[in-house]
This record gives structure tokens, sequence and C-alpha cells, in this order.
């Protein structure tokens, strides 16, 4: 397994060995109710790892998890309905419903009437060709053959009711009905889990405006044992924070935060699973004495940012034939090959680095105005010069001679611009003193380390 536990560190992309590294963030049981939910936290928080796990407590408490997500729609139209949005949710239902009765062992005890419903709202809700939408439940996965048709669920799948149950628009009335008959089918109810990921710029807007319309709709959910459990990025919060779903207290929120001492012992876990061991304390693998500081300082709150900030030194550990403690030395070295990453965030006027968020007004304004023109060349050699006219004084071009418009003499402004980047390094490197992001290469210039 070894380094696969931090080939991606993207939940949804992990195996299923996430789930012995897995550790609960404070006041988890409030996820697992039957209320409605939605879970805030900044990309790398660990919301898909959490939703992962809510999805797992949803089968071990007989509810029927759906995963849905408006943004595969908005990306193709770039609006999203409240009718579009419900029409989606339910064709989900409908075909996880089917999925669950496929396996359902007593599905031929069921009662005529709660067969007629469950029927009812599968060839109702699922949209286009049902059989090839269910191809999958129809083919053994051992051997790609049809399975008989004695092992399908009774007729489920061989033709549609023969007229409507109840009004197809009517959501209150079907969920109460269809709650009913889960109940039978031996579920509590259904839980639809929304994981959505970091978006940016009209996605995001889109995405904000689009669960606007869902969350004013959960007065239509309240009695029909359907709950929403939301995960989404952090930069939605405020937007969404006075729609009536919040407002009213019908939708519980929580905010995906982690203490040091638990981001300590998700990293922990994962390491001693990777190193096949029963335990791997971070001293073990590092003896640096800056290197818990640095990771606290650069993983900030976010379990993301801490592995990825472990996984360079344990992969130099695992390849030494002596498992031997990371000396300081060989850290620094690691550290600067690779640099935490990133982010500029100028909708939110924030610096990211690693986890660390860095307000932009804590960086002076000139300061700034280089890394703005730095970031916008990331992982290139930009010449003091450049830098100089180009970001520090604004002009359209480098003055070549003593007659262009803004000259200076390099010995006249050296000094402002070795100020101005010494107050940069101050604000944005985790340690000033052994720079890994803002780099100089003697007699060529500046370099900003981005790594996307």
């Amino acid at each position: 397994m070894g380094h696969e536990l931090f080939r991606t560190l993207r939940a949804e992309e992990e195996g299923e060995w996430l789930e012995r590294c897995f550790v609960a963030p404070e006041g988890l049981d409030r996820l697992m109710g039957e209320r409605s939910v939605v879970v805030f936290g900044r990309p790398g928080a660990g919301k898909s790892a959490l939703c992962r796990m809510v999805k797992r407590q949803a089968q071990e408490s007989r509810h029927l998890a759906v995963p849905w997500s408006p943004l595969e729609t908005l990306f193709l139209t770039g609006e999203v309905t409240l009718a579009g949005q419900l029409a989606e949710v339910f064709d989900a239902c409908g075909l996880a419903l089917l999925e669950y009765l496929y396996r359902f062992p007593n599905f031929g005890a069921l009662s005529s009437w709660a067969c007629q419903m469950l029927r009812w709202f599968i060839h109702r809700f699922v949209r286009g060709n049902l059989y090839a939408r269910a191809g999958p439940l129809l083919f053994s996965p051992a051997d790609s053959t049809p399975v008989k048709k004695s092992q399908l669920p009774q007729d489920m799948l061989l033709a549609p009711p023969r007229k409507d149950l109840l009004p197809a628009d009517d959501y209150p009335l079907i969920l109460a009905e269809l709650s009913k008959a889960l109940r039978a089918a031996g579920l509590n109810g259904i839980w639809v889990l929304v994981d959505i990921g970091a978006v940016e710029g009209e996605a995001a807007a889109g995405l904000l405006a689009s669960l606007k319309k869902l969350l004013s709709a959960l007065p239509l959910f309240e009695k029909g044992g359907l709950a929403w459990k939301f995960f989404l990025p952090s930069r939605l919060e405020a937007g969404l924070i006075e729609v009536a779903g919040l407002e009213r207290r019908r939708l519980d929120l929580f905010r995906l935060e982690w203490e040091k001492e638990k981001l300590r012992s998700i990293v922990e876990r994962r390491l001693a699973l990777a190193a096949g061991l029963p335990s791997l304390r971070l001293e073990d693998l590092c003896s640096a004495p800056g290197w818990l500081p640095w990771l606290e300082k650069v993983g900030g709150g976010s379990p993301r940012e801490w592995l990825e900030q472990v996984r360079p030194v344990f992969e130099y550990y695992q390849a030494q034939p002596e498992k031997r403690p990371v000396d300081e030395t060989t850290w620094r070295m690691l550290r600067r090959k690779n640099p935490p990453r990133l982010h500029l965030d100028t909708e939110g006027e924030a610096l990211w680095v690693g986890g660390w968020e860095i307000p932009l007004s804590q960086i002076p304004p000139k300061s700034l105005d280089l890394l703005r023109y730095l970031y916008t060349r990331p992982n290139r050699t930009v010449s003091r010069p450049e830098l100089y006219f180009l970001a520090y004084q604004e002009l359209n071009q480098i003055p070549r001679i003593l007659t262009d418009p803004g000259y200076e003499a390099p010995e006249d402004y050296r000094s402002r611009l070795d100020t101005a980047l010494w107050r940069l390094r101050q604000a944005i490197e985790p340690d000033p003193d052994d720079p890994v992001l803002l780099r100089t290469a003697r007699g060529h210039g500046v370099r900003l380390e981005v790594r996307w």
C-alpha cells in the first residue's frame, strides 16, 4: 500500500482503507440524525472523507444513501432551476432505490401496495430508458452474463405501471407515501448526500443561486423521511446563511474545523497504515526541531495540507534502508523542493500558503504589488528591472536609457526594491530566513514558486 496512501489526498479518489484512517471531528453525531444538515469547510478540510463516513452510517442505520450534485447540469446549462434540481434528485433516488430492491432478499414478501408504490416511483422519476439506465444491475460483475429473470425483483423492470398513483408534482404527498413503502422494504428514510468541492468565479455564483432555490424548498421534505446532507465550500456560507432553511432552523449548521491534536492524529494514523506499523509518530518521522511548528503553521487547519507537507518526508523516510528520522538538513532540502501550495484569492482578499491564511491587508501595498505581478508569472525568474519598473512603479515598459520616461539607475532603486521584497518574505514565508516561495536567483532576478 505505502505511497498509495499519499498519492491523491482526495477522499473521493482514495480506497476503502480511508475508513481505517478516519478521525471523527467534534460533533459528528449531529450529522447522523434525521435532520438535514449543511457542513461548511475549506477545500482540503476533509468534507469528502466525512461524506463517505456519513454514507457508511446511512447504510448501517438502514437509510438509502443517494449521492447527488447540481454541478453537472450547472456546467452544461449555466443555470439550474428548482424544478430541474428536484427532477434530478428524484431520478437519483429512483436509481438508488432500484439498486437496493435488486439486492433486497425479501422483495417477494412485500405487500402488493408497497410493491406498487415503489415500482411507480422508479418508473415515474428515473429519466430516460430505464433498461439502459439500470443496465449494470442486469449483469453479474464476475462474468458479465445476463442475470436470470427469476433473479430480478419481480417485474420491477418488465413494464411500467398501468396508471399514475399520485400527482407527479405533489412532492410532499409523494414523499409521505414513499416513506411508508420504504419502511415496508426495511428502510428508515433517504439521505441525499451533496458533496461540492472547490468552485470559482461564475460557477460559484451559479451554484450559490441554485442552492438558494433548493434550500428555500426544504419545507417540501419535512414530513417525507428525506434528509439532506450538504458538504459545501466555506466561501458559500455568507451567501446561504440567510436562506429560509437556515433562518428557520430547518437545516443544522456544522463548520468543519480541526484542532491540532486531531490533525496530528489524522496524519499519524495514515503514516502507520502506509508504513505497515502499529504506530508512527511525527517525531519518529523527522527529528528537525522546527518540523512540528512548521506543520502547524503551514498546515493550518487543513488535513490535506498537513498531509501534503508530510508526504515528501515520508517518501524519503520509506526509501531509506534503515528507517531513521529525517534530519534537519534533509528536511530543509525536502521543503525547498516541495514548497507549500500558494493561492492568491483576490475575491476573498486573502493569500493561502498551504492551510495558512494571510489577509492581504497584512501585506504592505508595494510588496503586494510585487506579489500580484509575480503570481501572474508563476515559476518564472523575473529580472529586477522588470519587477521594479513594471510591478513596483507600474510603468508600461522598462526604461532603458537616461532619456526614457521614469528612468532610474539600479543603484538608485535597489534599496527600495530590496525592502519591498524583504517585507513580502516576512509576510508570506513560513520561515523568512530560509525562503521556499520567494526565491532569488543571483544575477538573474526573483522567482515565485507556485505549485498547483
